[in-house]
């Protein structure tokens, strides 16, 4: 027992038990005071008036039509008067019926009334009381009181507990299962494997526990998955320009050529200019603090900042657009989608559109460029995946912009589609949800 009660299920099914039986007491009593004790006080009255009627009405009829009259009652009514061939006997009933019907009796006439079983028949019942000076005995048997209280209550409380019971169990198998699934997901997940994902169905809080759990591990693998590509990418990225750097030193022993040194200086850059790339990728999964500001004017400001860009950057839509947002986050996010717009863009113009729908701020950020083929469209977000040989003939950057932008978007709720530009080109979209 207490290993059950242990569990949660275990738990959760006992307390259903638990308030269904005394719901199911409450209801009972509730029943059997407001129904079923005034439904047999009727019926008891009722009976008792039919007993006193008809010892009233043998009382009252000449000798001749008695016998009639005593047939009749035992196919009408099924009782017995002043019958003479049962014994007398004074075995005392406690069937509640028996006992009201006593009472009635009793105060129908006003003087004591026993009702007895019947010396040796457990199934009848007889009535012995003076009327008029004459003695009257009525008898009837258990059929004709018809009823079984306990045995109603009994099956009643039986069925209401079985159901209850089967209910309890059922509840704490589908709680059970649902949790072991979640115990050898959470177990694999600790271990470093990848879970199956977890069925969404069942109760709405369950499915969308599961929802959110499939969510978490499938983000758990591609931080994971970026950490070890990272990596990866900043041995490859960096040999590079260290490959370089020991021949451009090794040429600098034997002749002290300033474009060499420069060459060094802009190699070394390049090797910043790639650590603060992966920095940055690493940083996107902190958010920054969030602040009241006009997003409009953010983007007029930032527009301004690439006057000196190879592409005109062009400021339209909303004018005014005051929301909470995080002003250095969502920077980091347009700059790496502006900066990769022109750079494909091949000197055409770039345009930052902002607009609004029911539930979003929709900002939108359009170039005139080769565009992105579908299939690849997922693809370009993953750290350090370049589409120079489809986007354009010059190799550059390290691969991380889309993946920071995401991974920042990701954090705030804020979602990335990259749409296909009318005429040729891209669109790239952020859609930031409204506060509700």
């Amino acid at each position: 027992m207490a290993r059950i009660t242990a569990t949660l299920a275990g738990r959760i099914g006992f307390l259903f038990l638990g308030l269904t039986l005394v719901l199911q007491i409450i209801t009972l009593s509730v029943t059997s005071a407001l129904i079923f004790y005034p439904v047999v006080k009727n019926s008891v009255n009722d009976f008792a008036a039919l007993i006193i009627f008809s010892a009233q009405t043998s009382v009252a009829l000449p000798a001749e039509q008695f016998e009639h009259f005593r047939s009749e009652l035992r196919r009408i009514h099924r009782i017995d008067i002043n019958p003479s061939t049962y014994e007398t006997g004074d075995e005392t009933s406690y069937l509640p019926y028996v006992m009201l019907l006593e009472n009635a009796l009793t105060n129908h006439l006003g003087m004591p009334v026993n009702v007895r079983a019947v010396k040796g028949e457990n199934n009848r019942y007889r009535v012995d009381f003076s009327l008029s000076g004459r003695e009257v005995r009525i008898e009837f048997s258990r059929d004709r009181i018809g009823t079984s209280p306990i045995l109603a209550m009994l099956i009643v409380i039986g069925g209401t507990f079985t159901l209850s019971v089967v209910s309890a169990l059922w509840l704490t198998n589908l709680i059970k299962r649902r949790f072991t699934l979640f115990t050898a997901a959470t177990d694999d997940l600790a271990r470093g494997a990848r879970p199956d994902p977890i069925p969404e169905e069942g109760p709405e809080e369950l499915a969308t526990l599961a929802n959110n759990f499939n969510h978490m591990a499938q983000r758990v693998h591609e931080l994971l998955d970026n950490r070890t590509t990272m990596l990866a990418g900043v041995s490859h990225d960096l040999r590079t320009p260290i490959a370089r750097m020991v021949m451009a030193l090794e040429l600098l022993r034997e002749s002290r050529d300033p474009a060499l040194i420069e060459r060094i200086s802009r190699y070394l850059d390049d090797m910043n200019g790639l650590i603060g790339q992966f920095l940055q990728f690493a940083r996107a999964q902190q958010p920054a603090v969030s602040e009241q500001t006009d997003l409009a004017k953010l983007l007029d400001q930032w527009s301004r900042e690439y006057c000196d860009a190879t592409s005109p950057v062009i400021r339209s839509g909303l004018s005014e657009c005051a929301l909470q947002l995080s002003v250095l986050d969502f920077k980091r996010v347009v700059s790496n989608l502006l900066d990769n717009a022109i750079h494909y863009s091949a000197s055409l113009p770039v345009e930052i559109w902002l607009g609004s729908e029911s539930n979003n701020i929709i900002v939108e950020i359009r170039d005139r460029g080769p565009g992105i083929p579908d299939e690849k469209k997922t693809l370009v977000f993953r750290p350090f995946y370049r589409l120079d040989t489809s986007r354009h003939p010059d190799q550059g950057g390290t691969g991380l912009g889309l993946a920071i932008a995401l991974e920042i978007s990701r954090i705030h709720k804020w979602e990335i589609n990259l749409l296909d530009r009318e005429n040729g080109g891209m669109i790239a979209q952020i859609i930031i949800p409204k506060p509700a």
